[in-house]
C-alpha cells in the first residue's frame, strides 16, 4: 500500500499577516515562522499560486488511471475549518478539474 500525503498552502486571512508560512528550495517541507519554526514534510507542497487543475493533474489523475485498472484508490482532504479543503476539491467556480 503507498501512501502520499501532499499539501496545499492557502493565501493567509488578514489576521494571519505576519505568521506566513514558508516551503523549503525543494519544496517538499513547510516551516512556520511563529513558535520556534515548526516543520512538517510532505511528497509534494503546493504554493497558494498553483491552480486547482495543476494540483489535479498531479494528484489524482494519475490514481485515477490507477482505479480504471481496477484498483482501489481514495483522496482525503484534511483541515480545520475555513483552510481551503472544499475549494481544494471543487476548485473555481468553472473549474472543470475538481477533484
Amino acid at each position: 500500500m503507498n501512501i502520499d500525503v501532499v499539501g496545499r498552502i492557502r493565501p493567509a486571512r488578514r489576521p494571519e499577516q505576519g505568521h506566513s508560512l514558508q516551503t523549503s528550495a525543494e519544496g517538499k517541507t513547510i516551516y512556520t515562522t511563529l513558535g520556534g519554526g515548526a516543520s512538517c514534510s510532505f511528497q509534494e507542497v503546493f504554493d497558494p499560486s498553483v491552480s486547482t487543475r495543476e494540483i489535479f493533474t498531479k494528484t489524482v489523475e494519475p490514481l485515477i488511471n490507477v482505479f480504471t485498472e481496477g484498483m482501489n484508490v481514495c483522496v482525503a482532504v484534511f483541515g480545520e475549518t475555513n483552510s481551503g479543503k472544499t475549494h481544494t476539491l471543487i476548485g473555481e467556480k468553472n473549474d472543470r478539474y475538481a477533484i
